[in-house]
Formats: structure tokens, C-alpha cells, sequence
């Protein structure tokens, strides 16, 4: 019977090693964007207040943007396998509402983009390139080139033949998204949509946005955790400040 006792007081004390073991498994935290403040230098009406929304995969569910006047747009974002499908979009003036559904090959690459609101469809054929890993999107004949880093972050946008410009980066210091896994949908839609603001979703520092006869010097300020707290693109032109960010963060479970 002691032999039999001693057993199981053994087998008890290895179990709740065991768990107290797995119990003391350190959390990794990190952070992530959930509001941005633009200013735009030249005209206060194009102000905008983002404020992001993650699920518990650490993948984008909404962006809700916020016009001076008071008037929002919402995009909704919704995945499979992984992989972005949907983006609704919704605004608090009207009944009008945009949404893009994204379709993949069998090999999980991004093939066409659809958009459909209240009066039409469009469908966007969509090509990747392996050799230089970028991405092009024909809209009507008008082609947009996207081409990536190796982390599948946008490094040069090409809008033939009118339109160009290089994203020269910090490849020793990360970016505002840096803990967000980079949906090519997003960049593309973001890109094409709304324009420069698509640098949001880089993973590495922005030091530079080149467009040939113009930059913008990129300035970047962190707080005490290392993100990056301001953005202030510079035209280095005229020295005149163009656009401003202010980014705030929370931080979450990876």
C-alpha cells in the first residue's frame, strides 16, 4: 500500500510541475495602431481621424474614417483560411455603400478584385509577377503596378506610364504595422484608393517617398516603446510640411 501511495503522490507532483510549468509560459505582447490623426497641411478639410479594429487573429476587422465634417466611412474586413475576402464600406450620411471581394488561384495568389455599390459592378483583373514581386491591377487599360519587399511591404508604386515613385525605407527599424501580417489586398485597395495613405501599412520605417521631381522627407519621432509616435512628410522643394500623423497604439497578445 505505501509503495502504491508513494506512486501516486509522485505522478501527482509531476502533473502539477507539469502545469505549473505551462502556466508560467511568458505572454508576448506587442502593439498595434488603433487610432491615426492626418493633418493635411494645405487644406484642413481633407483632416481625417482613423481609429482600427483587430480580432484575435491580430487581423485588421474595421477601419472607421473621420471627416472633419463629422461624416464617417466604415470598412469592414472579412477573412478566410488566412486569406482577406471582403472589404464592405458604409457611411453614416447615406444609404451608399462599396464593397471588394477578392478572389485567389488555388495557390493563394490574388487574382481580380471586384467592386460592386448601389448602381454597378467593376472587376479588376489582377497579376503577379514572381521575377520582381510585384503585383499589377488593369483597370480599363490603365495599369498599377505594386512592387514589394521581401516582406511583401510596398516599396514602388507605378501607374503607367503617367505615374511613379520609390518607398526608400529603414530596413534596421520597424514600421507602425510592423506586427500586422501584410494582406496584398489591402495594400492594392489602399493603394489605388486612398492614395499615399497606404504607407500606413508598412512593417519597415518610411524615410522617403521619391516621385522623380519631388520628394517627401519622411520624418519619424517614437515613444519610450520604440513606435513610431509622429510621421511628417516634408516636401523638400519648398521645406513646407505636406501631411502629418499622429499615431496612438494598444497593445495586444501575438
Amino acid at each position: 500500500m505505501k509503495t502504491i501511495k508513494y506512486t501516486i503522490i509522485i505522478i501527482i507532483f509531476i502533473l502539477s510541475s507539469s502545469c505549473s510549468k505551462s502556466d508560467d509560459t511568458p505572454v508576448i505582447r506587442g502593439f498595434f495602431p488603433t487610432q491615426i490623426q492626418k493633418t493635411d497641411y494645405s487644406d484642413s478639410n481633407k483632416n481625417r481621424t482613423y481609429t482600427i479594429a483587430y480580432n484575435s487573429q491580430n487581423q485588421i476587422t474595421e477601419i472607421t474614417e473621420i471627416a472633419v465634417t463629422g461624416e464617417s466611412l466604415t470598412k469592414t474586413f472579412t477573412y478566410s483560411s488566412g486569406l482577406l475576402m471582403n472589404i464592405s464600406v458604409s457611411n453614416n450620411i447615406n444609404s451608399e455603400t462599396t464593397t471588394y471581394e477578392y478572389i485567389y488561384n488555388s495557390s493563394a495568389l490574388l487574382t481580380s478584385i471586384i467592386e460592386t455599390n448601389n448602381t454597378a459592378t467593376y472587376s479588376y483583373a489582377v497579376s503577379y509577377d514572381s521575377t520582381s514581386n510585384s503585383y499589377s491591377l488593369n483597370d480599363s487599360g490603365i495599369v498599377m503596378t505594386l512592387f514589394l519587399d521581401d516582406e511583401n511591404s510596398p516599396i514602388e508604386f507605378e501607374l503607367s506610364p503617367t505615374l511613379s515613385f520609390t518607398i526608400i525605407t529603414d530596413n534596421e527599424s520597424s514600421g507602425a504595422f510592423k506586427n500586422v501580417k501584410n494582406q496584398i489586398a489591402i495594400q492594392l485597395t489602399y493603394n489605388f484608393i486612398e492614395g499615399i495613405n497606404f504607407c500606413f501599412f508598412h512593417h519597415k520605417q518610411i524615410n522617403n517617398i521619391d516621385f522623380g521631381t519631388t520628394n517627401l522627407n519622411v520624418i519619424n519621432s517614437r515613444d519610450s516603446n520604440n513606435n513610431i509616435r509622429t510621421v511628417n512628410y516634408n516636401n523638400t522643394t519648398t521645406g513646407q510640411t505636406v501631411y502629418g500623423y499622429v499615431i496612438t497604439y494598444s497593445e495586444r497578445n501575438l
